[in-house]
């Protein structure tokens, strides 16, 4: 069994990842193990949130048609967010890893569209899975459990550690005046933890 976890960004994507990583049943590829092979005893799942989008623009068109030819049989998993706390949750990503476009000149490059992506992935798949970010960060175990029974794989408990913490406005603000004078450099994290 194949799937393919196109994420996107700030959708819980790296919890999975850790989650999928450490899990006894599952070969996980991601973006920097892609020679790893195809386990033919394990379930795989190739997850790379650069397949649905960088870091200012949705890619997914290319990406998905790419994809379904590798792997014409696979099923797409993808977790929708809603759109309004995704937007400020990408925006403050974007801003981390050196972004200096304002807010609306992000929202006007990027345009987002979850509706456009999903109806895509439905197009090229046979099967398409969807799940909601929220339920993830209500109930991070409920998600999981009901996960690991759509992918027919044991639910293991495991703590999954808060890996991409959201930041507050005034690192933010800070990050927009840094990012006019080092664009795309990554902070300092010693640096953000004063802030």
């Amino acid at each position: 069994m194949i799937i393919i976890d196109f994420g996107p960004h700030r959708t819980g994507t790296t919890s999975r990842q850790y989650y999928f990583k450490n899990h006894p049943q599952v070969n996980l590829i991601c973006k920097f193990d892609l020679r790893k092979q195809l386990s033919n005893t394990k379930t795989n799942i190739i997850s790379d949130e650069s397949l649905a989008q960088s870091l200012d623009t949705f890619i997914y068109p290319i990406a998905i048609d790419r994809v379904s030819k590798m792997f014409p049989n696979a099923t797409a998993l993808f977790v929708d967010r809603d759109i309004k706390s995704w937007k400020i949750s990408m925006y403050k990503h974007y801003s981390m890893k050196g972004g200096k476009l304002s807010f609306q000149e992000w929202i006007d490059k990027c345009k987002p569209n979850f509706n456009t992506f999903k109806n895509k992935l439905n197009e090229y798949f046979k099967e398409v899975i969807v799940l909601d970010f929220e339920d993830f960060k209500e109930n991070p175990v409920m998600f999981l459990k009901r996960l690991s029974k759509i992918l027919d794989i044991d639910y293991i408990q495991m703590e999954i550690p808060n890996l991409n913490k959201s930041m507050n406005k005034r690192k933010i603000n800070f990050l927009k005046l840094y990012n006019n004078y080092f664009p795309f450099q990554n902070v300092p994290r010693e640096l953000l933890k004063r802030i």
